[in-house]
């Protein structure tokens, strides 16, 4: 058994909702009142109560720039821009909907629309009528995959514009970023590489994951990747591609019933494959790290797996605690266990533990049913020899 290399998913999703007409009134109070907040210098509204609920508390954010969503509500987990005309011509989306990174890392983008949508209709009081997909990333993450400048050549894209991954700040990321130890001391706030224009073709990312963190403070990714089975003593690098409206028209994308596992894997194929590939012959220059060949292919090879995940908020009953409770220590420590017997830096991920109990669980009933079919075959076997006889 070998410890995962990569890791896939959706990172970001954005999208409009359009509603019913007679809830525009209900939006345009919505509205009125987050206006009048803003004035008064406020950051943060409170909801009332639904159903016996506590209520939410959202902050309000600046506009979304140069568009019409001049309010913006929402929290960590999702944002919502707000627009309102009487114009009966205006074909522009009342709602626009952004769901972040670690909102879908821990819920699944369906069981996310599925909160917004709880949100919009006993928060907002909104009646939707439909959604229209607007961007979608897509990313696999690779604890193999390394790069330096000189790579750059190997990469065959679709787009003719190419540049090096521009750093958030540039002054942390020359403190965070270690020498080369290979005489790549000028290239020290290297951090990957950019191809494409964002809103004109497929944008797409090639870059160091892990270091960007340290300044964008996602340390959830952490976690993350060693629940994944990444090794996260290693450098992280990041392959993402950014799909507008054009783009996934111009895909065949146009419906969220369309993000399932199977569409998925085809378009992380055409866009890993058509889209942007690197093709260093097996023999070129590679670093002693690793050959990027090899690790290219198997982020090539990620497939995507939409399920419906459980919402992490809902309580426990409290007569499965103790088991749990018991289960998670005895994982915990199979997972210690298993690494020091492999010589691994750090414990493996706790997906990986249950991966591993599973398999062996597999393998004993393989072998029981191998057992039962030769037990089976030895008690027939005067029968059977009697009938090759006659």
């Amino acid at each position: 058994m070998k410890i995962i290399s990569v890791v896939g998913g959706i990172d970001t999703i954005y999208y409009s909702i359009f509603i019913k007409d007679e809830s525009k009134v209900s939006l345009k109070k919505w509205i009125d009142h987050i206006a009048e907040l803003k004035k008064m210098g406020k950051t943060i509204i409170r909801s009332s109560p639904v159903s016996g609920e506590t209520g939410l508390t959202l902050g309000i954010y600046p506009g979304i720039k140069n568009t019409q969503y001049k309010y913006v509500v929402g929290n960590d987990d999702f944002k919502v821009g707000m627009y309102h005309t009487e114009s009966v011509m205006d074909m522009a989306s009342p709602l626009y909907i952004l769901l972040a990174s670690k909102f879908l890392a821990e819920h699944g983008y369906e069981k996310c629309i599925e909160q917004v949508d709880y949100f919009c209709k006993y928060i907002l009081e909104l009646d939707i009528s439909s959604r229209r997909l607007s961007r979608m990333d897509l990313f696999c993450d690779s604890d193999e995959l390394f790069l330096t400048p000189a790579h750059l050549k190997y990469f065959i894209r679709t787009s003719k514009h190419a540049d090096f991954h521009t750093p958030a700040t540039e002054d942390d990321y020359e403190k965070l970023l270690p020498l080369d130890a290979k005489g790549f001391e000028r290239y020290r706030q290297f951090t990957g590489f950019t191809f494409g224009r964002r809103g004109k073709s497929i944008y797409s990312r090639v870059y160091l994951k892990k270091t960007e963190i340290r300044v964008s403070e996602k340390d959830y990714l952490l976690q993350w990747w060693q629940d994944m089975g990444l090794r996260i003593e290693k450098d992280i690098w990041r392959v993402e591609f950014e799909l507008k409206r054009q783009q996934l028209k111009d895909l065949g994308i146009t419906e969220f019933s369309q993000l399932n596992s199977e569409s998925l894997n085809v378009l992380w194929e055409y866009l890993t494959s058509k889209c942007l590939r690197f093709i260093q012959a097996k023999n070129k220059w590679h670093t002693e790290r690793t050959k990027p060949r090899k690790a290219w292919k198997k982020i090539q090879a990620v497939k995507f797996i939409v399920k419906n995940t459980v919402k992490f908020t809902e309580k426990m009953p409290q007569a499965f605690e103790a088991t749990v409770n018991q289960i998670y220590g005895l994982l915990s420590k199979l997972a210690v266990d298993y690494s020091q017997i492999h010589q691994y830096g750090e414990a493996v991920g706790m997906d990986f533990a249950i991966d591993i109990v599973r398999n062996y669980y597999a393998e004993q009933k393989f072998t029981d049913k191998v057992k039962e079919k030769e037990n089976r075959l030895a008690s027939n076997k005067p029968i059977l020899e009697r009938y090759h006889q006659g």
